[in-house]
């Protein structure tokens, strides 16, 4: 199974701590967030990543080649010299997955213990072209918000919208037909250009388990305490 597993984001909520640390090394519970992304990995049979880089990223590539190994993946590293959305990542490298039937889309600026083999299950369960991790949220008004139906048919999804529908958001984990290269083109980020196209074959799966964005020192610091309590 492979992954894209996108992180190349400047974290300037996180500055000064990402002036010269990229937002996907911050230490959470003694180890880097991109080696919890590693290890979740490993975990779920992942073994072949992409990997975006933009910010500091000589820092993530001399990571990811001194420690993916230990995990048994095997790290394909893209710099980008210019930020091209996340739908542009995917649409630029997608001869990396084209020979896959399916295959995970993953935000590294999150912490998550998600268990990904049940959301590739309920995906290929479902001939779905995409499948996203849903997640009960307090300020939903933040993230993509998603309705279902009672089999888990998303019906409705807007991104970031002044009055969500429900609490239901995306989490920022996908599966991914590798026939949805076509819905890539001209589209710059996957949330408001390419899932509105994907509405029609669009799952979601409400996923329980830990996953937050480490986006500000605040939310950082809970991330760590959180993290710190989950692994005793």
């Amino acid at each position: 199974m492979k992954a894209f597993l996108l992180a190349a984001g400047l974290g300037t909520r996180l500055r000064p701590l990402t002036d010269h640390t990229p937002k996907c090394l911050v230490p959470i519970a003694g180890k880097p967030l991109l080696e919890w992304w590693f290890i979740l990995m490993q975990r779920h049979g992942i073994w072949e990543f992409l990997i975006n880089t933009h910010h500091l990223p000589d820092q993530v590539h001399e990571f990811v080649r001194a420690n993916s190994g230990r995990y048994g993946l095997i790290p394909t590293i893209t710099y980008e010299p210019e930020l091209i959305g996340s739908a542009g990542t995917l649409r630029d490298n997608f001869g990396f997955v084209r020979d896959e039937s399916n295959f995970f889309v993953l935000y590294a600026d999150n912490l998550t213990d998600a268990d990904l083999t049940l959301l590739l299950e309920f995906h290929t369960s479902r001939s779905a072209m995409l499948t996203m991790a849903l997640y009960r949220m307090d300020h939903p008004e933040t993230r993509g918000i998603a309705e279902l139906d009672p089999n888990g048919k998303i019906i409705s999804f807007a991104e970031k919208p002044k009055e969500p529908k429900s609490d239901l958001a995306n989490g920022g984990i996908y599966v991914l037909s590798s026939k949805c290269e076509p819905f890539l083109h001209g589209a710059f980020d996957i949330g408001f250009d390419v899932l509105p196209k994907l509405q029609a074959s669009m799952w979601g799966l409400e996923m329980d388990g830990y996953l937050k964005d480490i986006g500000t020192p605040e939310s950082l610091a809970q991330a760590s305490a959180d993290w710190i309590k989950l692994q005793r």
